[in-house]
């Protein structure tokens, strides 16, 4: 499986704890890595490259074109669509999975794991399905794994509303193709994780605590890092703050 990493300046804060996290766990020769920036973002692109790269089996970063909006949700949609170009420009024929800062793995071998069950799942996408009050279907969430070619099942990638999310502007085509993953969980703009009785949990913007399964082994949502340092045992550094692209 390639794993694709998107890093702009806003992920600075995260930086240290997602590569700390990612190397703890590093068994992932049998993977490969892409590191995806801005221009203006080259030296959070190239930190993260150099912390991570001799960990799997082959590493890229990659360059985009032009720097793109700022924000979100364009900045992130610049970001998904210019790397989707990327691959098929390069003729990928690895499934990938979209890891942005805010994801933790918690287990060992959870690329294997993931790489497993997207192979059994009997579908071409996979990660959380999500249902909004608001919304005539569910969308998966955009840190999941996709098919190796994206345009074979979805074309609205092409055309992102700069005012929605990429996951939501391309429900319609992409949910249909999805699989609900066991292995990864959304825990949304999450915080302030702990260890309890129960398990893992954390603060949620939701109001309410966002306690992880017991068969989850990547958290996509952690905005603190507050995770990954739980993990590590690492001590909470002062003036940790997180805002969105």
């Amino acid at each position: 499986m390639l794993v694709v990493v998107p890093v702009s300046s806003h992920d600075e804060p995260l930086i240290e704890d997602f590569c700390d996290i990612v190397r703890f766990f590093s068994l992932y020769k049998s993977h490969s890595l892409l590191v995806v920036h801005r221009p203006f973002d080259v030296k959070f692109g190239q930190t993260v490259f150099e912390r991570l790269n001799r960990k799997f089996g082959e590493s890229t970063i990659f360059e985009f074109p032009e720097n793109g909006p700022i924000g979100w949700p364009s900045g992130p949609n610049h970001y998904w669509s210019e790397t989707i170009k990327y691959l098929e420009s390069k003729k990928n024929k690895m499934p990938w999975f979209w890891m942005e800062m805010d994801t933790t793995p918690i287990e060992n071998n959870w690329l294997d794991s993931l790489s497993k069950e997207y192979e059994l799942c009997g579908k071409l996408c996979l990660g959380s399905l999500i249902q909004l009050p608001a919304s005539s279907c569910p969308h998966l969430d955009g840190v999941a794994v996709y098919p190796p070619n994206l345009s074979k099942i979805c074309n609205s990638w092409k055309s992102i509303s700069p005012v929605i999310a990429f996951d939501v502007w391309c429900r319609e085509e992409i949910h249909k193709q999805s699989a609900q993953s066991k292995t990864i969980q959304q825990n949304f703009r999450s915080s302030n994780y702990m260890c309890t009785d129960s398990g893992l949990i954390g603060d949620s913007k939701k109001k309410q605590n966002s306690v992880v399964r017991k068969e989850c082994m990547v958290v996509h949502g952690c905005v603190d890092g507050s995770l990954a340092r739980l993990i590590l045992n690492k001590e909470r550094p002062d003036g940790v703050v997180y805002t969105d692209e």
